[in-house]
């Protein structure tokens, strides 16, 4: 799942604090983990070298990063209702990173990190008073199953409410032995949960401003110690997928859609549809970036 340390969020926060320096606050959704609470795992962002010339040009970054104590596994985000209503007054774009990406990952963890998770995600943005526009990161493999990928929204492999009822009926046991019938042509829970997940997006954000990435493997954006910027290969395969995000963030190009039209649609050129991926005026007073670990 997109964590604390992983590419994708840090590259993020990273161009959000340098390039729209307007941003009053960045929510970052976490979770306590192996003794450290949310605070702790929030400073090991800034802990990685990428910051280092930041945190010279904007030593009062940390002001505003805002932990949000939260966690894909529980019920509405395991998100307090102080904190759900914050969100709720003040948040106005919201990026959706988190997913569990192990290939192996059981059948109702991942459904419940890549699917249950999106769709509460989706519900707390029609809740928010001041929301311009929400980014989903999905992947390019949700459509594996087809030699040709088309930029629209494709058939899910189940229904995602039926699949979702699905979990919630059938106990552990029962759902691995019939896992392998589930997933059908989808070679693994991680590609099958997200194809369910943009089936979520489709139907779950209707009169809502919506844009989804589906990235494939490429390479990742990274600072060097002369203050340029530069392209490094994945670090490893369970990250390929966020690092060609990172480089789509730093690139500063997205494009979006009404929901009803909605689909993965990122390009070299200017056209009918691209759109900066932060408008430069206004900026927005604040982000909320679902990365929870």
């Amino acid at each position: 799942m997109a964590t604390t340390s992983d590419r994708t969020t840090k590259t993020l926060i990273y161009k959000l604090l340098t390039s729209c320096p307007g941003i009053e606050n960045i929510f970052l959704l976490v979770r306590s983990k192996r003794g450290k609470d949310i605070f702790s795992r929030v400073e090991e962002i800034f802990d990685d070298a990428m910051f280092d010339k930041m945190k010279q040009a904007c030593p009062k970054y940390d002001h505003k990063i805002r932990a949000v104590a939260g966690d894909c596994m529980q019920p509405g985000l395991g998100i307090s209702s102080s904190d759900r209503e914050v969100l709720t007054e003040n948040v106005n774009i919201v990026f959706h990173l988190a997913a569990t990406v192990r290939f192996d990952e059981k059948m109702k963890t991942a459904m419940q990190i890549n699917v249950k998770a999106c769709r509460d995600v989706l519900d707390l943005c029609h809740d928010m008073k001041h929301l311009k526009s929400v980014i989903y990161v999905s992947t390019a493999y949700t459509q594996c199953p087809q030699s040709v990928v088309d930029e629209r929204f494709y058939e899910p492999p189940l229904e995602s409410e039926k699949m979702i009822h699905l979990t919630d009926c059938v106990t552990d046991g029962m759902i691995e032995k019939i896992t392998p019938v589930l997933l059908d042509k989808w070679p693994n829970t991680y590609t099958f949960t997200k194809a369910i997940a943009e089936d979520v997006v489709r139907k779950n954000s209707r009169g809502m401003p919506v844009g989804m990435f589906r990235p494939g493997i490429g390479v990742s954006f990274v600072s060097t110690t002369d203050g340029h910027s530069m392209l490094k290969p994945t670090d490893s395969s369970s990250s390929t997928s966020d690092d060609c995000v990172s480089l789509r963030i730093a690139k500063g190009r997205a494009t979006t859609e009404r929901p009803a039209k909605l689909a993965c649609k990122t390009s070299r050129r200017g056209r009918e549809g691209d759109a900066t991926l932060l408008p430069p005026e206004p900026p927005p007073p604040s982000v909320w970036l679902s990365a929870s670990a």
